[in-house]
């Protein structure tokens, strides 16, 4: 018996419900790949598309320059720049500060330190405000100094190299950065390495020039911090004890702008600049402002004071309770329109400033004094309140604890029950107390603008703790003044937040106990004559004081010598100069800088701050670049770097030469008509991709379903592997809304003759539109009207252009501002912009897209969106001065109406480009982090290959639970075999005994 035939029979049976699994699977898997080919289309469109995503690309934008050898230009990518011409004149080359020995060398290995007996010597550098010195043991040799300075992991940024001149070598030493704030200074006690000069920097500066201790209080978050600063206190000691003194909320630190410093502080655990109040006479640390204000009330006279004479408006910048605010003071302003100006933001805060006199000042100075004149409604957690008319439906009002007494009643107002009920809270004088300063809370019903009635309501209060005592017409509010130096100020306006500047010349520079005598040696004249001049320097004589004493000495005077501060990015250093002796008659003396080398010589001096030897060094100056724009001569411009990134939006600008050059940009039409068609042909591979892959084809070849044979559905239906796919289906309506619809923040123009708005906003206006015949083959697919497009193309190419690749481009029809940033998350659209203007003529209330804008001290009179949940976050506007007349209430309303608001719109434009890559990121992002968005088709993807290997999970079971069975089954068929080979041989031996028949 062919039993082995028979078991494979039965397992083609058996294997039925695998086959059906593997036929699933098979088919889970073509969903898959379809899906994988319409991700790879868009990939690759995504990639083709990004060739066009700014005007520059779609435009095949170039600059050209009259004088390559003087400069030439670039354009940014992403630039949305336009036809036109700039000239730019250069001056100077920005340069960096570089250094070479004037001695060389004979070989790279030549020892330096040779001392006898060994004596480590060193090379020591100041740059950009960091001082580094480098060790040369004995036998250092020249190549292994320039390894030191340049592997250096402290090095602020300079480069050591050795030059050759013939057949020896020079050291040379320079900053890697161009520009005047990258100046380098190098001293040494090595031979051929003698110093250039000595740096007197701000830190060692003594802030406190009065001999005692001086207090210092500082206020911030409601902590005080007390410091002892005393006599010997630097303007660096000071900032260590300050910030490790406990408890301390705030941290200072030293900026230094050129060669001065101030004291900066900032939040330590937001880290954001603060202006805390602090009380301490020493002008260093914010004195001027923060004295403690005295019961003298100010001359009569001092309201009237102009504190803004410099010609142009000023910031009046001051912070309360961690928020900083910030008024203009008009040039000839008066403390009085500052003090109304701060009100004007104040008071409906429940906040009052005043003007009061700094007892001691000489001459006499004012201090701006903050005081709050709200009371706190005292709650010990959140506490809801219930209110009703009598016999009317009860509303329930929640109020949080901190909510004073004016917030009350600004909330109450705003809500829209209140409203409903046609009551208003008032704050009144309590008749029965003492006023003004006891207050009481009365309602009263209102009329059909909102205005409080003279018939009081009947409202009745309940509360699920004490507020509602706290606030019905029987409970007294005492609105004294409280909290005093709450308020910080920062101010260029002397007397009124004026920071004192730290300077170095402040150093001193004879610590010892006697007096030193200091020589001078100078050269002048043809033929030279070298001349002595000296000076005795008494202990603790800083540098500004040697300045003056050098410059006392009747033989220095005489003889038309002085010694100057001279100040560098750095800090200061020393100098002289001399003038023609005698000064004619009448006029004031030409003084002309002694140049250091070969002119200057210190031949004895016991001073080292004072070394000023510069014979060592060969020198180049670090420079500024210095240009002017389109002939603006009245305008000239500066830049560390001959780089220019900023000047004129758009393009990168780099100086090689001295001299002008015009710089054109030109853009070729006929390479934007070509970037459309590759565009649409882009668009139509990724749609025909995908409505190919889910289209019904009833003249596809395909069977009947038969129920006795193993099928795949995909054999006998006329759909497609996507067809019907919800995820397909989601992104196709997606993408024919993106070239079908709008463009984002595009406005149309109103008339012919508008030329702010623009002349197209969507693709169907240029000529591209959708076939909507189901007959074409290019049914759903983009087509292009030739002599439509040609038309939009002469008539506006910019436009076009814009159309396809605007960049978040914002803009504005306004002329009361600009848009200073479209930031780096702000979505595409249009965006309402109002705004108020006070007497003083600063903004405020200004609201974008609905959010109130925050100003930033960086950029001083910018505005810039910071809700993170609003589409506009990041957009900031700057107002010209013809958007800062303030605003009034409208004619003929009654006291205490609002004023009307400035009214704007913001455009920020995207073009369709741009869009439709947004749209495929969104769509191809893959992530495996848990909670990140994941893009349509890898999320379909993922799902359908988490099925396919379920089904193969199933599949393996199935593979395994045969197998076993199949070997049961041999095995049983086995015995069965061996059973009836046994009964044949008992048959064969039974009928071997049988009689054989004749």
């Amino acid at each position: 018996t062919d039993f082995a035939s028979m078991i494979d029979s039965l397992k083609q049976i058996e294997e039925i419900p695998k086959t059906r699994m593997t036929l699933w699977k098979g088919e889970w898997e073509y969903r898959v790949a379809a899906m994988e080919e319409v991700l790879k289309v868009m990939q690759e469109g995504k990639a083709t598309l990004s060739d066009f995503n700014s005007m520059s690309k779609m435009m095949d934008i170039a600059v050209d320059s009259s004088k390559k050898e003087v400069a030439t230009g670039s354009i940014n990518p992403g630039s949305d720049l336009v036809d036109g011409n700039y000239s730019i004149d250069v001056d100077q080359l920005a340069t960096a500060s570089l250094f070479s020995t004037v001695q060389s060398f004979p070989k790279k290995n030549s020892v330096i330190n040779d001392t006898s007996p060994p004596v480590t010597q060193n090379l020591t550098y100041t740059y950009k405000g960091t001082t580094r010195t480098i060790d040369c043991p004995p036998g250092t040799t020249l190549e292994q100094l320039l390894m030191r300075v340049n592997n250096d992991v402290d090095n602020p940024g300079v480069r050591a190299s050795l030059i050759k001149n013939g057949d020896e070598y020079m050291f040379q030493i320079q900053g890697k950065e161009t520009g005047v704030d990258s100046q380098l200074h190098v001293s040494s006690t090595l031979d051929g390495f003698q110093g250039s000069e000595h740096l007197f920097t701000a830190e060692d500066v003594l802030i406190n020039q009065t001999g005692v201790p001086t207090p210092f209080t500082l206020f911030h978050k409601g902590k005080e911090i007390n410091i002892s600063v005393l006599p010997t206190d630097t303007a660096a000691s000071f900032v260590e004890k300050f910030n490790t003194a406990p408890g301390n909320p705030a941290e200072a630190k030293l900026v230094r702008t050129g060669s001065d410093y101030t004291i900066e502080y900032t939040d330590k655990s937001s880290g954001g600049k603060i202006l805390p109040p602090v009380i301490c006479d020493l002008p260093a640390l914010g004195g001027k402002t923060s004295v403690p204000a005295a019961a003298v009330p100010p001359a009569a006279s001092a309201s009237d004071t102009i504190i803004n004479n410099t010609g142009t408006p000023q910031s009046y910048t001051y912070s309360y309770l961690g928020k900083e605010y910030s008024v203009l003071v008009p040039d000839d302003g008066t403390l009085t329109q500052l003090i109304t100006a701060i009100n004007d933001q104040m008071t409906p805060l429940g906040v009052n400033a005043t003007a009061v006199l700094i007892p001691g000042s000489n001459p006499p100075a004012l201090s701006i004094e903050m005081t709050k004149t709200d009371a706190d409604l005292t709650l010990a957690g959140p506490e809801v309140l219930t209110y009703q008319m009598p016999g009317g439906t009860p509303y329930n009002f929640t109020v949080e604890p901190g909510t004073t007494v004016k917030e009350y009643i600004n909330q109450f107002n705003a809500n829209a029950k209140s409203n409903g009920l046609g009551i208003k809270a008032v704050l009144e004088d309590d008749l029965g107390g003492t006023p003004p300063n006891d207050k009481v809370i009365k309602y009263y019903t209102t009329d059909s603008s909102g205005n409080a009635t003279n018939n009081p309501a009947p409202v009745n209060f309940t509360s699920s703790g004490t507020l509602a005592t706290q606030v019905t017409p029987n409970s007294p509010h005492t609105l004294n003044p409280g909290m005093p130096h709450e308020a910080g100020a920062s101010s260029d306006m002397p007397g009124l937040g004026e920071k004192e500047i730290i300077t170095g010349k402040d150093t001193i520079v004879n610590s010892t106990s006697s007096n030193e005598n200091f020589t001078v040696n100078i050269t002048t004249g043809t033929p030279p004559t070298t001349t002595p001049y000296s000076y005795d320097v008494p202990p603790n004589t800083t540098l500004d004081d040697f300045v003056a004493g050098f410059n006392a000495n009747p033989a220095n005077s005489a003889a038309g010598v002085r010694a100057v501060a001279i100040p560098g990015p750095s800090g200061y250093t020393l100098g002289f100069e001399t003038t023609p002796m005698p000064t004619p008659s009448g006029s004031a003396p030409v003084w002309t800088p002694v140049p250091k080398e070969n002119a200057i010589t210190v031949p004895n001096n016991n001073i080292p701050l004072l070394e000023l030897s510069a014979a060592g060094w060969n020198e180049q100056v670090a420079q500024d670049a210095e240009f002017t724009i389109n002939g603006w001569d009245d305008t000239p411009m500066t830049s560390s770097s001959n780089t220019l990134t900023e000047v004129i939006d758009g393009m990168t600008i780099t100086m090689k030469s001295v001299g002008e050059t015009q710089l054109s940009i030109s853009s070729d039409a006929s390479e934007l008509e070509t970037s459309i068609y590759t565009i649409v042909d882009t668009l139509n591979l990724i749609k025909g991709t995908i409505l190919n892959l889910q289209k019904v084809d009833t003249d596809k070849p395909r069977s009947n379903p038969d129920a006795d044979k193993m099928q795949s559905q995909f054999e006998w239906q006329a759909g497609s592997a996507l067809t019907g796919n919800y995820g397909v289906q989601m992104i196709l309506s997606q993408f024919s809304d993106i070239t079908s619809g709008a463009g984002a923040g595009f406005i149309g123009m109103q008339n012919p003759e508008d030329t702010l708005n623009d002349p197209f906003t969507a693709l169907g206006q240029i000529g591209i539109s959708t076939v909507t015949d189901p007959s074409s083959e290019s049914f759903g697919l983009l087509e292009i009207d030739a002599e439509e497009l040609t038309a939009a193309l002469k008539k506006d190419p910019e436009a076009v252009a814009s159309l396809f690749s605007a960049t978040l481009s914002g803009s504005t029809t306004s002329t009361d501002f600009s848009v200073a940033s479209a930031g780096m998350f702000a979505t595409a659209g249009t965006y309402d912009v109002t705004y108020q203007v006070n007497p003083a003529g600063s903004p405020y209330d200004v609201m974008i897209n609905g959010v109130l804008a925050q100003t930033d001290p960086a950029y001083p009179g910018r505005f810039t969106v910071g809700d993170s949940n609003n589409a506009a976050l990041g957009v900031a506007i700057q107002f010209s001065p013809s958007g800062l007349t303030p605003t009034v209430p409208p004619s003929g309303s009654s006291p205490g109406t609002p004023p009307v608001p400035h009214t704007g719109t913001i455009q920020l434009k995207q073009g369709k480009v741009n869009e439709m890559i947004g749209f495929l990121d969104q769509e191809l992002r893959r992530t495996s982090v848990a909670g990140e968005p994941q893009g349509t088709l890898p999320t379909i993807i993922s799902n359908y290959t988490e099925i396919a290997e379920n089904i193969q999970k199933k599949i393996d079971k199935e593979t395994e639970r045969i197998a076993v069975w199949e070997q049961r089954q041999k095995l049983k068929f086995a015995r069965l075999d061996a059973l009836l080979g046994q009964y044949n041989a008992q048959l064969e031996s039974m009928e071997s005994m049988l009689p054989q028949q004749s």
